[in-house]
């Protein structure tokens, strides 16, 4: 009666406050900044396949509008440079989006992000591995290249729409 359904309101409550918890945890996780050298190597080791295969630049500028506000494209890239496509691989924030790229071979992310959303460790040598990082503000933007190349090779080809 009125205990029982106090009992049961009481177990629902807890219950869901469990849940919001775990949820808002795991977000909190995926958010927090992670070391761009550390996402590329996931990245790598999980097959380096994007979430989103986009090729048409106006759905590719549609894709960061939504995300940061701000419509960008890619220009012509030669041809050892391709794009695979956009991922969310985490990062210090839920806006930074990643694009995944070959070049000359070599797998090669770009992070964007609104310069407001700058991650420090961008334009450093990862210490534990051959990979670069080459940071560009542009636009209002901030660009980070992680890349085993010496010299960035993407970073130039963004512009806005």
């Amino acid at each position: 009666s009125g205990l029982t359904l106090a009992i049961s309101l009481l177990v629902l409550a807890s219950t869901a406050y469990w849940i919001s918890s775990f949820q808002i945890q795991n977000l909190r996780s995926k958010y927090q900044h992670e070391q761009l050298a550390k996402i590329y190597r996931q990245s790598v080791e999980r097959g380096f396949r994007p979430d989103y295969e986009c090729h048409d630049m106006q759905k590719f500028a549609d894709v960061f509008e939504r995300r940061i506000d701000q419509r960008i494209i890619l220009g012509t890239m030669p041809a050892d440079r391709r794009m695979l496509g956009v991922s969310h691989l985490g990062g210090k924030s839920r806006d930074i989006t990643a694009v995944l790229f070959v070049v000359k071979d070599q797998p090669v992310i770009v992070f964007v992000d609104r310069l407001s959303g700058d991650l420090p460790d961008a334009g450093q040598t990862d210490p534990n591995s051959e990979l670069n990082i080459f940071r560009e503000e542009k636009d209002g933007l901030v660009y980070c290249e992680v890349t085993p190349a010496a010299e960035p090779g993407i970073i130039r080809y963004f512009q806005p729409d």
